[in-house]
């Protein structure tokens, strides 16, 4: 993986079972780490308001979020 946002930090999470399942799976099946499946996905996520183009992230919505 690209280091594109200097020095990184670390952030633990707690995730309901089925979802820690299927990223589990999905990592295994894509030969990477849960950690770096995680870490693409939260990236992914708030690429477009990190370049600054119509962001859909949690915090520029202000809505709560429903799982």
């Amino acid at each position: 993986m690209v280091k594109r946002f200097g020095e990184k930090k670390r952030l633990n999470i707690y995730l309901p079972e089925s979802l820690y399942k299927r990223i589990s799976e999905d990592a295994d099946h894509l030969g990477i780490t849960k950690s770096a499946m995680a870490q693409i996905a939260i990236i992914n996520y708030y690429a477009p308001s990190i370049r600054g183009s119509n962001p859909r992230c949690l915090m520029s919505s202000r809505k709560p979020l429903e799982i």
